[in-house]
């Protein structure tokens, strides 16, 4: 009996990969020798070994070149292109604060100071609109709405970064002390103080 060019025994697995290798007419039994020694030292090391049609099993020999593979390409450059702020922006802001009172009188009171009415009512509603119209150039708009009559609070224009620093023109707060500076937003009572 003869092995053929195909032969089970024969076949070399690398990496997924299965090559055959070709000895057309050379009996089983040498083709096979090689690769029984193999199979023994495989088994007895524990690898699995794949057993073939014919007489002898197969494993990879150790002598087998390692598969190489090309090295990738290498990777473009990121160019991270920054966006261009779009002019003139706006953004809508404001808040509200809501003031409640509740009167309990005497009748002692009521004879002196009269009926006291309880209310409700917003002590500020302001509305606000705040933007730039170039990367110097911003402005703010902000109206208080609580009162009869709406009315401006912050009503400005401002350049930066002029040879005199920041100019600002229009009807804004003025910048005397830590009370009027800060918002109305922050202050710890509903009030500022009688000086402002």
């Amino acid at each position: 009996m003869t092995a053929k060019c195909f032969q089970p025994e024969r076949l070399l697995l690398a990496v997924g990969t299965i090559l055959a290798v070709c000895a057309p007419d050379v009996p089983a039994q040498e083709a096979t020798a090689p690769f029984a020694q193999t199979a023994q030292t495989a088994q007895w090391q524990g690898i699995p070994t794949v057993p073939s049609a014919a007489t002898a099993s197969f494993t990879l020999p150790s002598a087998t070149a390692p598969v190489r593979f090309a090295p990738a390409p290498p990777a473009a450059p990121v160019i991270v292109i920054p966006e261009s702020k779009k002019y003139p922006d706006v953004r809508i802001t404001g808040f509200f604060h809501l003031d409640t009172a509740r009167f309990a009188q005497s009748d002692e009171s009521r004879a002196v100071l009269g009926d006291i009415q309880d209310g409700t009512g917003f002590r500020r509603a302001r509305l606000a609109a705040v933007g730039n119209v170039t990367d110097r150039g911003s402005y703010m708009f902000e109206f208080d709405l609580a009162q009869a009559q709406a009315r401006f609070v912050d009503m400005w224009g401002q350049i930066s970064d002029t040879p005199l620093g920041n100019v600002r023109i229009g009807r804004f707060r003025q910048p005397f002390g830590m009370t009027e500076l800060t918002s109305a937003r922050e202050i710890p009572l509903m009030e500022r103080p009688s000086l402002f």
